[in-house]
């Protein structure tokens, strides 16, 4: 069972203006990882509920599995986009070369299409260890064996469309650029 969320720690530093980053961290661990107990204890009930009861906790587990699915989607890409400005020379060159797609982000994602986690996820891992980066605990949540086949697809789908440079957009200002980075 984890840790229970408390966030006195996150409301004392505010009060005193000193806010650290390690409380806001461990604050947003322990918030994720009570959402996905959350998620397991309600398949589960969803299971073993009978009658009326169960259509309800079916329907807060598909609800709850919803949303939790979503923001590991708009995690991973956001975590790829962060990679992709901040390693030029790293894992985002072994996907992406000059802005294209290299021979390895196609190998990725046919091997994703043909639904084969195990070769994905080795194809990550090589790429990751061999630019010296650690793999994204974000990414490697998404190999989960509990997330289905479909699941896991949107996730790897997600991570790659965020390393992928997008084509720039004309702003309101006429220069280019693409807004949705821009207003982060």
């Amino acid at each position: 069972m984890s840790d229970v969320l408390d966030l006195e720690p996150v409301k004392e530093e505010l009060k005193r203006g000193d806010i650290k980053l390690e409380t806001v961290k461990d604050a947003v661990k322990k918030y994720k990882d009570m959402g996905f107990e959350l998620l397991k204890l309600l398949e589960y009930a969803s299971k073993i509920a009978k009658g009326d009861e169960r259509k309800e906790i079916e329907r807060l587990y598909k609800e709850f599995a919803h949303k939790s699915l979503s923001d590991l989607c708009e995690s991973l890409r956001r975590k790829a986009r962060r990679l992709r400005e901040i390693s030029e020379d790293g894992v985002y060159q072994r996907f992406f070369k000059d802005g294209s797609p290299t021979g390895t982000t196609f190998r990725l994602l046919e091997l994703t299409r043909m639904g084969k986690r195990d070769e994905v996820f080795h194809l990550i891992l090589r790429e990751f260890l061999s630019s010296g980066e650690e793999v994204p605990d974000e990414l490697m949540e998404a190999f989960d064996p509990i997330f289905p086949i479909e699941v896991f697809k949107v996730f790897i789908y997600s991570f790659v469309g965020g390393l992928s440079k997008p084509a720039e957009k004309p702003t309101t200002s006429g220069q280019g650029g693409d807004q949705d980075e821009q207003q982060e």
